[in-house]
């Protein structure tokens, strides 16, 4: 997966904060962050989480594509009750 040069630079600045850890991208939309944070090992499970329903059903669609349905959550923001220890990005 190919991604622009500003979603590259967040990866990177994301991965520096998780530490191969929990991290929680806010604001998903396609879900192409949390995939390429998994793929390069910077984390070991990513809550991707939107407020929209249809960007929140296309990273759905994106992390079943990748095979990434047990490191990934799809979550939406309405719906977090637990709270847990997480690198926001």
């Amino acid at each position: 997966m190919r991604l622009s040069k500003r979603l590259e630079t967040i990866v990177k600045q994301a991965a520096l904060v998780c530490g191969g850890e929990a991290a929680a991208d806010v604001g998903t939309d396609h879900g192409f962050v949390p995939i390429r944070l998994i793929e390069e090992g910077a984390a070991d499970r990513v809550i991707a989480m939107d407020v929209r329903k249809g960007p929140l059903e296309r990273a759905k669609e994106h992390v079943i594509q990748f095979g990434m349905e047990a490191q990934i959550e799809t979550l939406s923001l309405i719906h977090i009750s637990e709270p847990t220890r997480l690198a926001l990005i």
